[in-house]
């Protein structure tokens, strides 16, 4: 688990069962998105699945946090749960709402992964 503090970190990055949990808090911009490739980078070294983003925490975000869901969306299925509305219009603005599926919280989230599915889906 890592634990960050500041105005924008990972509050949690973990295995949990089947997924890989990395949940964000405050502002993200370029600035603050270091901890994200980090907590990403270990994902992928410990887990192989699903990598679910929990966002209920995260304040604001810009197109670098987004850049680094979408690159890792090339090579890994990511979710994200819990999204605010800020972080939703950013997807509907830019279009990628299709390529990040996102779920209003980890059971629903957990439910479409193990149900198989596409990660172009969302709810």
């Amino acid at each position: 688990m890592t634990t960050l503090e500041g105005p924008a970190g990972v509050a949690r990055s973990e295995r949990a069962g089947d997924i890989w949990l990395i949940s964000l808090f405050g502002d993200f911009d370029i600035n603050t998105t270091e901890s994200v490739s980090h907590a990403i980078a270990e994902a992928r070294r410990h887990h192989g699945r699903a990598v679910v983003f929990d966002l209920h925490e995260v304040t604001f975000c810009d197109s670098s946090l987004l850049n680094h869901l979408l690159h890792t969306a090339r090579s890994d299925r990511v979710v994200l749960v819990s999204a605010p509305g800020e972080v939703l219009r950013l997807l509907a603005v830019t279009g990628t709402e299709g390529v990040l599926p996102h779920y209003p919280d980890l059971a629903t989230a957990r439910a479409a992964i193990g149900g198989g599915e596409g990660p172009g889906n969302s709810r």
